[in-house]
């Protein structure tokens, strides 16, 4: 599966990629990395931002998804909702992280940079809801880009 930069896919998905970036600019995104022995790291992290039209996410040098990210390059992103219903909508990213230059105010901060490309973006949402006095569920249709 080939991995693009943000930018790349705001212009083939704008749709899909302005609802994500709405998303994601709330805290806390959740981000997903693979351990050294392999199992799944689940970190708060936020907002995640666009620099440049690119999104990148902050983070200190020591943090365990930092060693992870540069370990790998892998990771996944699940922004925030407001409810167990999905809110306004979820959106999840998966795709390469590759470390930057950080820029003065990230330094002050102590922080690094990753520009987060983007392989794959789901946004699941409501397609039905029955309105009874017992709630019957909710159906849910997932949107899937995949850049081959």
């Amino acid at each position: 599966m080939e991995a693009v930069p943000w930018n790349t896919f705001a212009q083939r998905q704008p749709e899909l990629a302005k609802h994500a970036e709405e998303r994601l600019a709330a805290a806390p995104c959740f981000l997903a990395t693979v351990r050294r022995d392999g199992w799944p790291r689940v970190h708060p992290v936020g907002p995640f931002t666009l620099r440049d039209s690119r999104l990148v996410v902050t983070m200190y040098p020591t943090s365990p998804k930092a060693q992870d990210i540069r370990r790998t390059g892998r990771y996944a992103m699940h922004g925030p909702v407001e409810d167990t219903e999905g809110g306004g909508g979820e959106v999840l990213i998966t795709g390469a992280a590759i470390e930057r230059e950080p820029t003065a105010a990230d330094r002050a901060k102590g922080y690094i940079i990753f520009n987060c490309s983007y392989a794959r973006c789901w946004r699941p949402y409501t397609i039905q809801r029955t309105a009874t006095a017992r709630p019957v569920g909710v159906g849910m249709q997932v949107q899937t880009i995949l850049l081959r």
